[in-house]
C-alpha cells in the first residue's frame, strides 16, 4: 500500500514551496550524477557497536558474559572492543590506546551468541500507525487505483492492425 500510495499521490503532488512534484525534483538532483556504491563490509563495519574494557593480567576480557583472549602485551591496558551485537562469536576487532589496531579477540568461552540489546531490538521497532475506523479505507483504495493503472488494459494486436500502428519488424525495431 505505501508503494501504491508513493507512486499515486505523493509523486504527483506539486510542493507549494519548490513548485515541482516529489519524482522530478530527485531526478532534476540526479542528473548528470551516479550513486555512491558502498561495499556491503563497509556499511556493516559502520554498524558495530564497541565497548571499553580492561585487559587482564591473563590477557582476557569479558563481553556480555563471553570471554576472549587478546595479545598479552596489551594486559592490564584499557581497549575497545568493536563487535557486530547479532552476532558475538563473530570477529572482535580490539584498539589500544590512541586508536591503534592490535588485531582481533580470540573467543575463548561462549555464554551468550546475541547481545541482549539485539535481541531487543525487534521488539521496539515501530509497528506504524493504528488505523482509525472512519469507514474509508485510502490507502487501499489508492492501492487499487495504482494496480489498474499498472496493469490497465490488455493490448489489442487487432486494434492496432485496424487503425494502421506500425507493425514491428523481425529484427526487432519498428
Amino acid at each position: 500500500m505505501f508503494t501504491s500510495w508513493v507512486q499515486m499521490v505523493y509523486h504527483r503532488a506539486v510542493h507549494s514551496t519548490t513548485g515541482q512534484t516529489p519524482l522530478a525534483r530527485w531526478d532534476a538532483g540526479w542528473e548528470n550524477r551516479r550513486p555512491d556504491r558502498r561495499d556491503p563490509d563497509v556499511i556493516a563495519e559502520a554498524f558495530r557497536w564497541s565497548a571499553t574494557r580492561k585487559v587482564t593480567k591473563t590477557a582476557t576480557v569479558s563481553l556480555q558474559g563471553n570471554t576472549y583472549q587478546v595479545d598479552p602485551s596489551l594486559a592490564g591496558a584499557r581497549i575497545e572492543l568493536v563487535y557486530d551485537p547479532f552476532d558475538l562469536t563473530g570477529p572482535v576487532a580490539v584498539t589500544a590506546a590512541g586508536g591503534v589496531p592490535a588485531g582481533e579477540a580470540v573467543l575463548l568461552e561462549i555464554r551468550r551468541h546475541v547481545h541482549p540489546k539485539a535481541v531487543n531490538a525487534t521488539k521496539d521497532a515501530d509497528t506504524g500507525a493504528k488505523n482509525a475506523a472512519s469507514g474509508i479505507d485510502y490507502l487501499r483504495l489508492v492501492e487499487t487505483r495504482h494496480k489498474t493503472a499498472m496493469t490497465g488494459a490488455p493490448i489489442s494486436f487487432e486494434k492496432m492492425a485496424a487503425t494502421g500502428a506500425p507493425a514491428m519488424a523481425a529484427g526487432g525495431t519498428l
